[in-house]
């Protein structure tokens, strides 16, 4: 059986970033943990433009952006708006999973520059790919780092999408 990390169904927020401006904001709801952190960096926007994230509506995780323009887009579960770590206590392998499936319905651009960081007591471990819409897989035995693929404990984890161009993520999940 899949955990399923969100679907951007609840936590309904807007973010309008200024050129060259990174914000975060927190938001609370049926997500894994009961609450997400999202930060955005419009990095690069030649046109001026500030890069706007919608979330938790219509469109689940609508990330739009401009000709040119890129973004920086942090999705975190397991901090606390005070920035401490709130420990989610999940074992991902749960129920047979063996990887983490996340669903991107829509991408301007032809991919995404996507990473995973896993937090455990042991460390991190990190996976990262070019993704293009549809499903992407990050099998468990992708990842590296000094807590290895032993997701039995992890504390918080962060999804780290590099874009030029809109963006619409759908659900994060894990699966056998």
């Amino acid at each position: 059986m899949a955990l399923l990390f969100d679907e951007f169904t609840t936590g309904q927020d807007s973010v309008s970033v200024p050129p060259s401006e990174i914000e975060t904001h927190y938001q609370e709801g049926s997500m894994l943990g009961g609450v997400r952190s999202i930060t955005l960096h419009n990095t690069l926007s030649p046109d001026g433009m500030p890069a706007r994230l919608d979330v938790g509506g219509v469109n689940r995780l609508y990330l739009a952006l401009g000709a040119d323009q890129y973004a920086r887009l942090e999705v975190t579960y397991g901090m606390r708006p005070d920035g401490m770590v709130a420990d989610l206590g999940l074992n991902l392998h749960e129920g047979g999973a063996d990887r983490i499936r996340t669903t991107i319905s829509h991408l301007a651009d032809m991919a995404v520059n996507f990473n995973i960081s896993i937090a455990t007591p042991a460390g991190y471990s990190s996976a990262g790919k070019n993704a293009r819409a549809g499903h992407t897989d990050f099998l468990f035995s992708e990842f590296a780092g000094p807590a290895g693929q032993d997701f039995t404990h992890v504390t918080y984890i962060v999804f780290v999408f590099t874009v030029r161009g809109s963006l619409t993520a759908h659900r994060l999940r894990t699966t056998p």
